[in-house]
């Protein structure tokens, strides 16, 4: 009987810590997959973007923009995401004017002079990451156009599933 119990206490003694190294590898690889996943999704809205921001043209001080379809078809995903897209530009210090795309899209956070910005909203009853992008033309008045793309996240969890699986 102690010989069984001894046994007992040293497999207990191996498996509660290798269980617990099981789960610590589990949430490591997790949230390295997330990260990883995430990055790359974030390249693919950033290129789509830069894609849109490429093709802005001005006719004295006020943009127009013709959106390729490659600028969109960049976040085509099997998981077939939501995607929303938004350009709006602003004279000198006047108010933002409204060029193309979804109106109500949830603006920056703050003013993504130069880098572009990524930020996580709610649009239309869905979670969504957006990227945004402002450049500014020298012009006098300068002219800043925003360039905003967004995209349902359904698709970054089921695919950090898979791979975590």
């Amino acid at each position: 009987m102690t010989e069984r119990t001894l046994r007992a206490q040293l497999l207990g003694y191996l498996l509660v810590p290798l269980g617990l190294l099981w789960i610590a590898d589990a949430l490591h690889t997790f949230f390295t997959v997330r990260s990883a996943i995430n990055a790359a999704y974030d390249r693919a809205l950033y290129a789509s973007a830069l894609a849109i921001s490429e093709r802005v043209t001005l006719a004295g001080t006020t943009p127009a923009v013709d959106i390729p379809p490659i600028a969109l078809e960049v976040l085509d995903t099997a998981s077939q995401e939501r995607l929303f897209y938004r350009v709006a530009y602003r004279v000198g210090g006047a108010r933002e004017i409204f060029l193309t795309g979804y109106q109500d899209l949830p603006g920056p956070p703050a003013d993504p002079a130069g880098a572009p910005a990524f930020y996580d909203q709610r649009y239309r009853g869905d979670p969504v990451r957006v990227t945004a992008l402002r450049t500014v033309y020298p012009t006098d008045p300068s002219i800043a156009v925003l360039v905003q793309v967004a995209e349902t996240v359904g698709g970054r969890g089921s695919r950090t599933r898979e791979l975590v699986a």
